[in-house]
């Protein structure tokens, strides 16, 4: 028999489980879009901001202009490119340092960075890149780094804040140069100090180039804590540009299942935003989604798009939008094009066997306190005639203004075309044979990691030899 104080009971109940189901939702609402950015996601568009790269002054907008819309998920700040001896570049980004430093001091980037994190963006701060002077030389002060980059950038407290007040959601890592001693120390104090504070959520990152193992941080990936790896699928021959043959993204993944300590972690495909963002590896943003579609239906690590860099991304037509429209609706272009280009031969690992080794060449030379890796990038050999971009990269020290590296061409060979300072312009000399030395441009006053070149010239008989390795040398000052 159903009484009314029954009915009036049961009314009492339902109103009271739909008004806590009703404020779990909002609550559950409101803690979502507090929490903002979704490490675990396979959507995301993670952009890096600092460098302005495509170089006009007004092609770099504040970050918080970046901020307004839901097309980018995550920025990285680009660079701390000097450490331990702290140097930081952001280009038009910011310019005023603290007094007697090279220490940004950038009160208004921090509030870009407050307003796009209350837009649910994450921001991270970025260190190494292709040029500057860093490493360690023990773990130990990799971890005490990790103590200053807490106290300047997160809830320690120093004397320098480049930032002000601004708590960043993380650190990246974008080793190119250098040794790779000290970042495993690194990242595994910061995750100490991290998860030590359980009211934010940070994130430790990397940004490896795509040959595996990095000859950097291939160390530091194996045996410290990521939650992101965003892989340049630029500049080397396992980029973009060659997706359906070199591409490499499955050994990628098997690094994340296999090797990585944390086994959720995400790898992302990192790309150039526009033709002038790399040397190689650039595709359009239709291929770039088709290729992005691909691997995320294949490899559970995916976790997105990362590209450089923000002020190409923006000149670029659509493309951030596009990728980032692409990617949240999970659909490619509809015209089923792929990406294609030229092969283009980079730095690779010691231990790869591919590609073939009668299209590329790689010493490693040892003198003194130099270690220099020195790469052939590209050849084109025909007819008698070749050519050759190299890259010359230190392994631990910058390459000063005074550079120079030696060789001896073999029998038959001569160069026509070469850098200045190769003993006398050639214009001048006629083609050089025999003991070669080049040397640094003398109107270039700055520090490097690396330096290229291109060298033209001809040969005879059938196929064309590089140097005896025996007579390769460097210094890099």
């Amino acid at each position: 028999m159903v009484t009314l104080n029954s009915i009036l009971l049961l009314t009492t109940a339902l109103a009271s489980s739909f008004l806590h189901f009703a404020l779990a939702n909002i609550n559950g609402t409101a803690e979502n879009r507090a929490s903002g950015f979704n490490v675990k996601a396979n959507s995301n568009l993670i952009l890096y901001w600092g460098q302005n790269s495509r170089g006009q002054q007004d092609s770099q907008k504040p970050l918080s202009e970046y901020c307004k819309d839901g097309t980018v998920d995550a920025f990285t700040l680009a660079f701390m490119n000097g450490f331990p001896n702290i140097i930081m570049n952001l280009a038009n980004g910011c310019e005023t340092m603290y007094s007697g430093t090279n220490i940004l001091n950038c009160p208004h980037v921090g509030e870009d960075i407050k307003t796009c994190q209350a837009a649910g963006k994450a921001i991270l701060l970025s260190l190494g890149g292709a040029s500057g002077a860093y490493g360690f030389s023990s773990d130990s002060q990799g971890a005490e780094f990790a103590d200053t980059l807490w106290n300047m950038f997160f809830k320690g407290n120093t004397t320098y804040r480049p930032f002000g007040d601004a708590v960043l959601d993380g650190i990246d890592i974008d080793i190119e140069g250098g040794s790779s001693v000290g970042y495993a120390g690194m990242i595994n104090r910061l995750h100490e100090l991290f998860t030590a504070d359980p009211s934010k959520k940070y994130y430790l990152t990397a940004a490896p180039q795509c040959p595996y193992p990095d000859s950097y941080m291939g160390t530091a990936l194996n045996s410290a804590w990521f939650d992101m790896v965003f892989v340049q699928f630029y500049n080397n021959y396992c980029g973009l540009n060659n997706y359906g043959t070199f591409f490499n993204f499955d050994e990628w993944d098997t690094w994340a299942k296999t090797k990585s300590l944390n086994k959720d972690v995400k790898v992302y495909i990192g790309a150039p935003a526009s033709q002038s963002s790399a040397g190689s590896g650039y595709v359009s943003a239709d291929q770039l989604v088709n290729i992005a579609t691909s691997v995320r239906n294949k490899y559970s690590s995916f976790g997105g798009v990362m590209a450089w860099d923000t002020s190409t991304a923006f000149s670029n037509g659509n493309w951030a939008t596009q990728v980032s429209s692409s990617l949240k609706s999970g659909n490619g272009s509809s015209n089923g094009s792929t990406a294609s280009g030229n092969m283009r031969f980079a730095q690779f690992a010691p231990n790869r066997i591919d590609p073939p080794p009668t299209v590329y060449s790689q010493w490693r030379i040892h003198s003194g306190d130099v270690d220099a890796t020195i790469s052939v990038l590209e050849l084109n050999a025909a007819n008698g005639n070749f050519n050759v971009l190299c890259k010359v990269k230190t392994n631990n020290q910058p390459i000063l203004p005074h550079w120079k590296l030696w060789f001896t061409l073999p029998d038959g060979q001569q160069l026509t075309s070469a850098p200045m300072g190769i003993n006398a312009p050639l214009s001048q000399s006629g083609p050089k044979s025999g003991n070669i030395t080049i040397s640094a441009d003398p109107t270039d006053s700055s520090s490097h990691m690396a330096v290229y070149f291109s060298l033209a010239g001809t040969y005879q008989g059938k196929t064309f030899q590089f140097p005896d390795p025996a007579t390769i040398g460097f210094s890099p000052k």
